[in-house]
């Protein structure tokens, strides 16, 4: 397991400890980030058996959770990217009690078998993309924060146009690498701290801070 998954899991079970320290067993209900699907299987049956409370959790992107909780829908934890945090906060749609439970990064996955490339810098970024045959990456609509973060890189590097024309565009970025690993794209952009085995040569290159 990768170190910064444990480091996903160690956050949310601290959230979830101050639930079980300060409520009474029952139900408590969760809007979460699809990034922490992974983390949440593995967390929440341990909690249930250990606390008495029941968790009752929905996953979807950053935009669509918030696009909920914005139209009024209750929640008892929210767990999303800090900016999207922020505007409801703002918008008096939650309090301002807040913990910080990992940072990640959006990573680049390659086909099994290609040279991992070297990016380290925006000119080879820029090179890497360009050369790519076809890229697969979460559509920027639907509210995924890497595919917002993506297409942000793309305008910066003045190449949003030229990536387009050869890209999938994955709504809600579920099987992103999936069209990887069947060799439907030769690259797939998500989330880098994902535990996705179908996402096997695994490069991360930039924060989405």
């Amino acid at each position: 397991m990768r170190r910064s998954h444990l480091l996903w899991i160690y956050g949310v079970a601290l959230l979830f400890l101050s639930w079980s320290s300060l409520a009474e067993a029952g139900d408590i209900k969760v809007l979460c980030s699809q990034a922490f699907t992974e983390a949440m299987a593995e967390l929440v049956p341990v909690f249930e058996r250990q606390s008495g409370h029941h968790v009752d959790i929905s996953f979807g992107t950053t935009g669509a959770i918030a696009g909920r909780i914005e139209k009024g829908e209750p929640a008892d934890v929210v767990v999303l990217a800090t900016p999207a945090l922020e505007r409801l906060t703002a918008l008096d749609r939650l309090t301002e009690d807040r913990v910080e439970l990992a940072r990640s990064l959006v990573g680049v996955a390659v086909r099994p078998g290609m040279v991992v490339p070297d990016l380290t810098s925006a000119d080879s970024l820029k090179r890497f993309l360009l050369q790519a045959k076809s890229i697969a990456y979460p559509d920027p609509s639907s509210g995924g924060a890497s595919g917002i973060v993506f297409a942000r890189a793309l305008g910066i590097l003045g190449i949003a146009q030229a990536v387009q024309a050869k890209s999938r565009i994955v709504p809600g970025g579920v099987g992103v690498g999936q069209l990887v690993a069947r060799g439907e794209a030769d690259v797939a952009v998500h989330m880098g701290t994902s535990k996705n085995s179908s996402m096997p040569t695994l490069h991360q290159v930039f924060s989405r801070a």
